[in-house]
């Protein structure tokens, strides 16, 4: 997935996961990789978890970047999802115009 500056506005935007039943699962983990292509920082990149429908979320991950970000892998925990069918959301918060590209890739949900 790769989010970029264009169209530009100031805004929260999501790209959201279908429904992942974690009702028979635990021990979740969510890994991925991204990279970040920094213009002048200002904005905040979040990974939030849904389990109502995406009527609320709950901050996983937060990093709000002045610089670029090399490729890397993010690992987190999602054990209080356990037993719970839950969406997951890329975030961005803030003025696209100071980003030039969020790049993420190879996601994947593991459990037992």
């Amino acid at each position: 997935m790769r989010f970029q500056w264009s169209p530009s506005a100031t805004d929260v935007f999501q790209l959201i996961t279908p429904e992942i039943d974690g009702n028979t699962t635990s021990s979740l983990q969510l890994n991925f990789k991204h990279f970040v292509n920094d213009y002048e920082g200002g904005y905040t990149l979040k990974v939030q978890i849904s389990t109502d429908d995406g009527n609320t979320w709950d901050d996983e991950w937060t990093i709000t970047p002045n610089n670029n970000i090399t490729a890397e892998i993010i690992t987190i925990c999602l054990n209080e999802y356990d037993g719970q069918e839950f969406n997951i959301a890329w975030v961005f918060d803030g003025n696209s115009m100071n980003i030039n590209q969020w790049y993420i890739d190879d996601i994947i949900v593991t459990g037992n």
